[in-house]
């Protein structure tokens, strides 16, 4: 059965996060996403902390100045960064390596990041909108695209497509499946 269902997935924050923590794993270089996971409760660092990073350097890009500012200081906030691009180094070693699938639950049980959305108000459709997610690193894994920059691409793909993850276009006229629309949709 095939529904072409709109249910806002996209805008839930525990996704936007966990993507954007795949983007940075992929590319650290993005400062969107880089602010957006240091930021997060996977690192949680605090908004003046943030700003102590960028104040500290006359860098372009924002990871570089947090490259500086681990590098010269040592205080608890530079501990924190370098503890930072440990983690993110090696889990982008163990992506090049680990099927998408097993990588996801590997960094939701690391970080803790799944038991964090869990309690929070709505944990269980937070943490069935993560799942939903471990759904598709499933489905990309029987395509014949591997790695971590792919699934951001076919993750990308499938939002810009139809707007929301559910809605993908997987599926043709001529597909054999009954379909399940609302009065609106089925209009035309």
């Amino acid at each position: 059965v095939y529904a072409d269902v709109n249910s806002g997935y996209f805008d839930a924050i525990e996704v936007n996060i966990l993507m954007n923590l795949l983007k940075v794993i992929d590319n650290k270089r993005q400062d969107i996403p880089l602010l957006s996971v240091l930021r997060s409760p996977v690192f949680q660092l605090s908004t003046q902390e943030l700003i102590k990073i960028r104040a500290g350097s006359r860098k372009e890009t924002y990871f570089e100045a947090l490259e500086d500012y681990s590098r010269d200081h040592e205080d608890q906030l530079a501990e924190k960064l370098r503890s930072f691009l440990d983690r993110i180094g090696r889990w982008k070693e163990e992506s090049r390596y680990i099927p998408m699938e097993d990588f996801l639950w590997k960094l939701l049980k690391e970080s803790n990041y799944y038991y964090y959305v869990g309690a929070m108000p709505g944990g269980a459709q937070r943490q069935a909108n993560i799942r939903v997610l471990l759904d598709r690193a499933r489905q990309f894994q029987q395509t014949s695209m591997k790695g971590l920059f792919h699934f951001i691409k076919f993750v990308d793909q499938l939002k810009s497509s139809s707007g929301d993850m559910g809605a993908a276009k997987i599926l043709g006229e001529n597909d054999n499946v009954v379909r399940v629309m609302s009065i609106h949709k089925s209009k035309g």
